[in-house]
């Protein structure tokens, strides 16, 4: 996360620098009444304007590729801190789809609560850390059908 910050700022600053000399050119091309003050106004507000498309980049392009992990059964039993890197992975795979509630224990162990979202449905421990919400969590919730085969597997805030 620092490195990201520091990435960001590096980056506002190389943009900010070239910016104020454009800035500069378009104000007095159109000849504004207060051209100083256009210029400085614009050299002020463009940072914020960088900060919020590098956040939003960051949270829907960078995050996800960064913290995702591939899914693996024995990671997962051992270590509840890094299950949500590997719920991605997980749920794009398919892997648990057409599976009995055996066949989901034996790759997600027993560490389960059984009928929690809905009748015949399994759900996994698995929070985020980004999460502040003080009571909310996130699960990952195996849904059943009625031949006790897995139908959807959701990664849901409870």
């Amino acid at each position: 996360m620092l490195n990201s910050i520091v990435i960001l700022v590096v980056i506002q600053v190389l943009l900010l620098m070239p910016s104020f000399f454009y800035y500069r050119k378009i104000i007095k091309k159109f000849n504004f009444k207060y051209p100083r003050l256009l210029n400085y106004l614009a050299v002020i507000l463009m940072p914020s304007l960088y900060t919020s498309i590098f956040i939003l980049l960051y949270i829907g392009v960078f995050a996800p590729i960064w913290r995702s992990k591939t899914f693996e059964p024995i990671k997962w039993c051992e270590n509840k801190s890094i299950r949500y890197r590997m719920v991605n992975d997980l749920i794009s795979s398919e892997l648990l789809i057409g599976k009995t509630k055996k066949e989901v224990e034996k790759y997600l162990g027993i560490g389960f609560k059984e009928n929690c979202w809905t009748k015949n449905t399994y759900c996994y421990f698995a929070p985020d850390p980004d999460n502040y919400a003080f009571l909310d969590h996130y699960e990952l919730v195996v849904f059943f059908g009625l031949d006790h085969k897995v139908k959807r597997v959701e990664y849901l805030l409870i």
